[in-house]
């Protein structure tokens, strides 16, 4: 069988690997998700540094980044909004949940947020309502749609901005 003609639309990349040995690969489309992509991964050399999203999640702990996975295993990859109803739960479990989901709110600059269930709207002005324990996952650490990106920006600026009211508000 000729590989070269397997796909012949994508680009080879090869790598050394231990002085002059070779691996090529290519990348496999049909095993990409839609609108998964990630930002650049950065390394200690590149200039002004930024943490990207394997840096954010290697600094959480256990329940938090088990709760980003869930989140994104059940997402609408469309509106980057995911209903994980907590009917289900112990009270500790709920209680755990609480701490994970603020732990994600406060690393970086988020990287997951709580959905308030109403006093948001989209980019036309129409008021949006949520169901309780909705979450959204944020916009900067893995790349949306550009058909909906907007969008999606829309909701998680809001989400965050209701955030920063909520905390100013108890202090």
């Amino acid at each position: 069988m000729n590989t070269n003609s397997l796909l012949p639309n994508h680009q080879k990349h090869v790598v050394n690997i231990y002085g002059n040995e070779s691996y090529e690969f290519r990348p496999r489309p049909k095993d990409m998700r839609p609108h998964s992509r990630m930002p650049p991964i950065c390394n200690g050399k590149t200039p002004n540094r930024e943490p990207d999203l394997l840096d954010l999640l290697g600094n959480l702990s256990k329940g938090a980044r088990d709760l980003f996975l869930k989140i994104k295993k059940n997402m609408d990859f469309v509106t980057y909004i995911a209903i994980l109803p907590n009917k289900d739960l112990t009270q500790s479990q709920m209680s755990k949940r609480s701490q994970a989901i603020q732990e994600l709110e406060r690393i970086g600059s988020g990287l997951a947020q709580r959905v308030p269930q109403s006093g948001l709207t989209n980019v036309a002005g129409i008021d949006l309502r949520y169901k309780p324990s909705t979450f959204i996952l944020s916009p900067e650490y893995i790349f949306s749609n550009p058909a909906h990106s907007e969008e999606i920006v829309n909701v998680w600026n809001q989400c965050k901005e209701n955030r920063r009211l909520r905390s100013t508000a108890k202090t």
